[in-house]
């Protein structure tokens, strides 16, 4: 291969010798093949590093770490060092999917405006059984909208122009965990973005990645990075306390983790859901019909704190939740079931009767 690659596929490992050799496979059976692999070894002491040096393949390009520097700052230098013009993440213990790399490459060609493409992924556990389907929204203004409240992207399913993740420093190496959540915080401002309605990873969830291994801390931080966008988005402070309630559904085969809140800071983020999805309207949506999928995005989301609020024994504002989030999409909820909790809503008013 002579020239530059179109495409850098940049993986970053750490002792990911259980996974990597079909990962590998994955990326080097892609029938996309002009781009070049970099993968980052950050200092890993299993068989990561023999597995990389059998690997017989001129477009494997090998980095190691001196020591273990974590992924963010991994996946920085391997930027440093990326002939292509568009990175494609991948995971050294996930598999993409046949055809990801073509149809990624084909979505960016087609639409230069885009900057960001991602996809769906299958869900599997450290044995490789599914779990189930990864779904993030499709359109820019709906991405918009998962960068505050939902799930934006499948971070190791990504395609990203280099340029455009070059000219945001590419990943803010004070955030060691949920640095892709930090990431999309700043592009979603400065690029399109768009997502592909198929899989195009398998997904791996086991013990030893960041997200349970650092459950807490990359929790915290995800809320922090969302945190940031909704400010921004508002232009004014959104209290700490009221980001508990923005935990997102958490991926299939994960643990639930329900917010700890009480109803005040309930209905208090159930205001800047409202405020949010006016002001993503005016700044992302640019069609009826974006507005229309944004505004069924945020029903959703105050569907979730309706049940929040009854859990909480607020069944006055469970039910006017339930009913904002069934006018923003009406198949949330049958009409007997709104009807019953405006009953229920009644009873909890002083005097009040079903």
């Amino acid at each position: 291969m002579s020239g530059a690659p179109r495409a850098t596929v940049l993986t970053a490992v750490h002792n990911g010798a259980p996974w990597l050799a079909r990962s590998l496979e994955s990326v080097l059976a892609q029938d996309f093949a002009d781009f070049e692999l970099i993968v980052v070894d950050d200092a890993s002491d299993d068989d990561s590093p023999a597995i990389l040096a059998a690997t017989d393949d001129p477009r494997l390009r090998v980095l190691r770490n001196p020591r273990n520097l974590g992924l963010t700052v991994s996946l920085n230098r391997g930027l440093e060092l990326a002939r292509g013009a568009v990175i494609l993440r991948h995971d050294a213990d996930d598999l993409s999917l046949p055809g990801r790399f073509a149809r990624q490459m084909a979505l960016l060609d087609a639409r230069p405006e885009v900057g960001v493409c991602g996809g769906f992924a299958i869900m599997a556990d450290g044995e490789g059984r599914p779990l189930g389907t990864y779904r993030v929204p499709l359109g820019h203004a709906a991405i918009a909208w998962a960068v505050g409240f939902g799930h934006a992207f499948a971070h190791p399913a990504v395609a990203v122009r280099t340029g455009v993740l070059r000219a945001v420093s590419g990943y803010d190496p004070a955030w060691p965990v949920a640095q892709d959540q930090e990431l999309w915080t700043r592009l979603v401002w400065t690029t399109r973005m768009a997502n592909i309605a198929e899989p195009l990873v398998e997904y791996r969830q086991h013990a030893g990645m960041a997200s349970r291994a650092r459950g807490a801390e990359q929790r915290a931080a995800d809320l922090r990075a969302r945190g940031r966008f909704l400010e921004r988005l508002l232009g004014r402070e959104v209290p700490p306390e009221l980001l508990r309630w923005n935990a997102v559904p958490p991926l299939p085969g994960a643990p639930g983790r329900p917010p700890g809140a009480d109803a005040r800071e309930l209905a208090g983020f159930a205001r800047v859901v409202l405020a949010a999805l006016g002001a993503v309207r005016r700044r992302f949506c640019s069609t009826r019909a974006e507005a229309g999928a944004v505004g069924r995005l945020a029903g959703r989301k105050l569907h979730a704190l309706a049940a929040g609020a009854a859990g909480a024994r607020a069944p006055l504002l469970a039910a006017r939740l339930l009913a904002r989030a069934v006018i923003l999409d009406p198949s949330l909820l049958a009409p007997a079931e709104l009807a019953r909790a405006a009953r229920a809503a009644r009873r909890a008013l002083p005097g009040g009767r079903a």
